[in-house]
């Protein structure tokens, strides 16, 4: 469950990776300047020196800028819709850490003139933290988590009637989140557990029950959309990582005229990461492997129990020699996606992920590395045989990599406790009126303090015992080595 971990899970990841050890040989280059790209380079914007917040994210001019800051979230849960003007969008927010973790707020953000309102506060009379709030756009409501001791529940407020508001699902010792209902007509969907332990934080760091995707209407018993239980990957699973629970969590669901669509992530494990039961010391021990999938629900109060992993293979197979596939290795975790119907064809879906994807031969060399956001595009009439459906078209639209080194360019490298950071890009999501993406972010320890020396005016890394100057070493970085 999304609460407040998907951040380090991020960050871990891709300081084991962000690079591309291109083909059959050794040589390392940036994603994102590869031709099937056609990079030109990434401007940031910053409303000040504080890079965590809200950003959109110009895919064609390559500008990703920030509309809101947010300084010191754990995660930034967000939610918008169209405004009053067609350039202008709705936004509601709420960060799980940091001064202002649990309170909600709003704002308006105009695309023209790349200007945002001052938030202003949502004030339910409530002494409770507030988490994952959504805007229910077809519903004239918002959907939000109240966040107590042992227990969530899920409400709406009524946006007709400011301050009314109604509990969708509350009960104790089960807890709820990652809200979608922008694109339903009625209820909201979320994931659900229930907990063993009678405290919340025991119950996400302890117990072992697996999480499933519902759907809730107000006064109507919650109906489960997804179904872990009858899939290998979670049926297999000797364990729940050290993280999270097993099961599915960070869903987004549309209501079309073509259907109902719901997309998720599927948390596993598998027996190599863990030793005499207890998790080991990989990478993937703390997060498990997040798997990407796809469902047509059909009805919400009777669902369809077909689900299809999106399969993403072909992509990172194609950046080895032919005759090297065959021995490729392919670890990843798929998180916080959003879909849309495409345009022109209504059996093709787009979608847009964080993504981290660690591949490598079996002889170790070469190697693919990629941590950013992927956006591609999928056929939902192709997984009707198959519990695969293979994601084409894909590109990355960003890299944790360039996004930290043109942060960097706007602030600067060292952070102002003296430490390094990368920034995640999460909650990536479509404004569909316009070719923009937008995603929150938040930095995460990349190189600490105390792994940083100054010497006769210059600073520098302890990189294998050696020192190396900090400005070598951000050239090598940004330059994809």
């Amino acid at each position: 469950m999304c609460i407040v971990r998907t951040l380090f899970v991020f960050i871990g990841l891709a300081l084991g990776g962000c690079q591309w050890v291109s083909k059959a040989n050794n040589n390392t280059k940036n994603v994102l300047n590869d031709d099937e790209t056609n990079s030109t380079g990434l401007s940031v914007s910053l409303i000040s020196n504080v890079a965590g917040g809200i950003y959109v994210f110009d895919i064609a001019q390559r500008k990703a800028t920030q509309i809101k800051e947010i300084e010191d979230g754990e995660l930034i849960k967000y939610s918008f819709k169209n405004g009053a003007q067609t350039s202008t969008y709705d936004f509601i927010y709420t960060p799980d850490g940091g001064p202002e973790a649990g309170k909600m707020k709003k704002f308006v953000f105009d695309s023209l003139s790349l200007t945002t309102s001052a938030p202003s506060s949502i004030d339910l009379g409530q002494n409770s933290k507030f988490n994952g709030p959504s805007y229910c756009t077809r519903q004239g409501k918002i959907a939000f988590v109240t966040l107590g001791a042992d227990r969530t529940t899920v409400s709406t407020l009524d946006l007709g009637h400011m301050g009314t508001t109604k509990k969708i699902f509350d009960k104790p010792l089960f807890l709820a989140a990652d809200l979608s209902c922008e694109n339903i007509s009625n209820g909201v969907v979320y994931s659900s557990f229930s907990c063993i332990s009678d405290v919340l934080n025991d119950c996400l760091s302890n117990d072992n029950t697996m999480t499933a995707i519902y759907h809730a209407v107000a006064d109507t018993p919650p109906v489960q959309l997804t179904f872990p239980s009858l899939d290998q990957n979670t049926v297999q699973s000797p364990g729940r990582p050290i993280l999270y629970h097993l099961g599915d969590v960070d869903s987004r669901a549309i209501e079309t005229e073509h259907g109902n669509f719901l997309v998720f992530q599927r948390i596993y494990t598998t027996n190599g990461l863990f030793n005499n039961g207890a998790p080991n010391s990989s990478e993937y021990a703390k997060s498990g492997f997040h798997g990407s999938y796809y469902k047509e629900v059909g009805s919400f109060s009777s669902p369809k129990k077909k689900e299809f992993q999106l399969n993403y293979d072909s992509w990172v197979l194609n950046k080895y020699d032919e005759n090297l596939q065959n021995g490729v290795e392919i670890d990843s975790i798929m998180f916080t996606p959003d879909i849309k119907i495409a345009s022109e064809d209504s059996d093709k879906i787009d979608i847009v992920i964080s993504a981290s994807i660690k591949s490598h031969h079996q002889s170790d060399d070469p190697t693919f590395n990629f941590d950013g956001l992927l956006q591609g595009r999928f056929d939902r009439s192709s997984g009707t045989v198959s519990d695969e459906i293979e994601v084409k078209r894909i590109k990355p639209i960003l890299e944790m990599r360039e996004f930290a080194c043109a942060m960097w360019d706007a602030t600067d490298i060292i952070d102002e406790d003296g430490s390094i950071y990368l920034y995640t890009m999460q909650f990536s999501r479509f404004i569909e009126r316009e070719d923009l993406i937008s995603f929150s972010s938040v930095k995460g320890l990349m190189i600490s303090k105390d792994r940083i020396k100054e010497i006769d005016g210059v600073k520098y890394l302890t990189i294998n015992g050696q020192p190396m100057p900090v400005d070598q070493w951000r050239s090598l970085y940004c330059s994809g080595y």
